[in-house]
């Protein structure tokens, strides 16, 4: 993707969002009173149960960090969301592995710095992903099934087998990179190499360096990410190895992602491959993007959907165009609930999209649960509401057969639809180079009515909620994470 086609920077303008987060909120009220109620109504808090906040005994593949929030506050973890975060990234190969492809640091100096640019893009200018990377194929004087293991890394890991291997890199990486100033390592290994069913990868294990031991994030693929696991060509991961390590690294930044939409090609926090005749998009889902503070708060559109309003409207900048005056609607319904708004364009991070697929994605937020996947790769499909998420994507009103739905394409909401969701109905009016929204109340909040098929509570959906959320020996998706089935 070309930058020119993306980087389109626009002024922070916002006289229209306050004039209408006030006419709302604080009629009369001084600028700090606005700020504080404006705080309050879309910076909806999380509200989950204390069980499912913390980190369950075991699973030390999460760090010193407990489960990031869905909601406000924003979670702080391994890696901070402003400011540089740097990576050793090293090719490493064995005795009885040798090292392909075997232009390698031609090609890790492309992948990373689309990793880099990715970062400017979507935070804005906040972050920055800064890589050391080591010149060449890295061979250990040890066979590739040395440290191996078939466990399953969102559960019991084995530790001696994960953390031996990555002292042996540290050792033999030496001081060809600067391990005082480094956050974390990924590693590419060589075609071929299966030491590891479950992805190669520690949040916070500590690693034996060269400047001492060292609690370290890092990551290397296991089976699904080495081999055409799953459908997908080995070429094509290879392309898009990139994407892969974005979606680790935000993990380490307090995002969950999965959702909306989990394994629809509408960001790579739902799938870090094209799926679905080729379909992908780079895109930040723009709630997580908001609490991590990469979407600004004079970039939101509020409104309390708990209140009585009238009319609203936004004109909102396409999630693919940088910077914007207005980038999305967040409509508060209930204490951890809401709707959000985003609209989507087939350019820049979502080029591979078709030229029909423009217009706005509404999705609603239940920031109380957390993402059931024990169905993701067979019985869910991404968006079933069967299963517990912290959001899901709404289709237009009058819409039928999409409870179940795998492709996003049915979500994408064209000029004279609507969607009415909570009491509130969100209409896009028109679409040009930004889609103007109208927001209105349908129904008193205490006594909700939906034209929606998507209404199910989720509360209901998340008793049979289990932290080793894997299960079945045919999920071929699920191991987008990291992560393999478990029965």
């Amino acid at each position: 993707m070309q930058s020119s086609q993306t980087k389109i920077l626009h002024n922070h303008t916002f006289n229209f969002y306050i004039r209408n987060c006030n006419k709302q909120h604080t009629k009369n009220q001084n600028k700090s009173a606005y700020q504080l109620t404006k705080k309050i109504v879309f910076k909806i808090p999380d509200g989950r149960p204390a069980s499912l906040a913390s980190t369950p005994p075991n699973l030390r593949y999460k760090g010193d960090m407990g489960k990031s929030n869905v909601g406000f506050p924003y979670s702080n973890d391994r890696f901070p969301n402003e400011g540089p975060v740097n990576f050793i990234v090293a090719a490493v190969s064995f005795d009885d592995l040798s090292g392909a492809p075997s232009k390698v640091d031609d090609y890790l100096d492309e992948q990373t710095a689309k990793i880099s640019e990715w970062a400017d893009f979507w935070s804005q200018g906040q972050m920055q992903y800064e890589f050391q990377v080591v010149d060449g194929w890295q061979e250990l004087d040890f066979s590739s099934s040395l440290y191996s293991a078939k466990d399953v890394s969102r559960g019991e890991r084995t530790v001696s087998a994960h953390v031996g291997l990555a002292d042996a890199i540290a050792a033999k990486v030496g001081n060809k990179a600067d391990w005082a100033v480094a956050d974390g390592l990924f590693v590419l290994f060589p075609v071929g190499y299966d030491g590891f069913t479950g992805d190669w990868n520690s949040r916070g294990d500590v690693v034996q360096t060269p400047s001492g031991p060292k609690s370290m994030f890092f990551w290397g693929g296991g089976e699904y990410h080495l081999t055409g696991a799953g459908g997908i060509p080995l070429a094509t991961k290879q392309e898009y190895l990139w994407s892969y390590w974005i979606h680790e690294i935000l993990h380490s930044q307090g995002s969950n992602l999965h959702a909306p939409g989990n394994g629809w090609a509408v960001g790579l926090g739902q799938n870090q491959y094209p799926s679905y005749g080729g379909k992908f998009s780079g895109a930040f889902n723009a709630w997580e993007a908001f609490k991590t503070g990469w979407i600004f708060d004079d970039q939101v559109f509020c409104l309390d959907g708990r209140e009585d309003f009238s009319e609203a409207r936004a004109s909102l900048t396409p999630m693919e165009i940088y910077g914007g005056d207005t980038k999305m609607v967040v409509i508060r319904t209930a204490e951890h609930e809401g709707i959000v708004v985003t609209s989507r364009r087939p350019i820049g991070y979502s080029e591979d999209w078709s030229t029909s697929d423009s217009g706005i994605t509404v999705y609603r937020l239940d920031l109380s649960v957390m993402n059931d996947r024990t169905g993701e790769g067979n019985v869910d499909c991404g968006n079933s509401i069967d299963f517990a998420k912290w959001a899901y994507y709404l289709p237009a009103d009058g819409s039928s057969g999409l409870r179940n739905a795998c492709r996003f394409e049915d979500f994408i909401i064209k000029p004279g639809q609507s969607v009415s969701y909570g009491g509130v109905d969100v209409q896009l009016v028109s679409r040009g180079s930004k889609d103007f929204v109208e927001i209105s109340n349908t129904a008193s909040l205490n006594a909700v009515t939906s034209r929606n098929s998507f209404a199910k509570d989720s509360h209901q959906l998340i008793g049979a909620y289990i932290t080793n959320s894997r299960r079945a020996s045919d999920n071929q998706h699920c191991n987008c994470c990291g992560c393999t089935p478990i029965d």
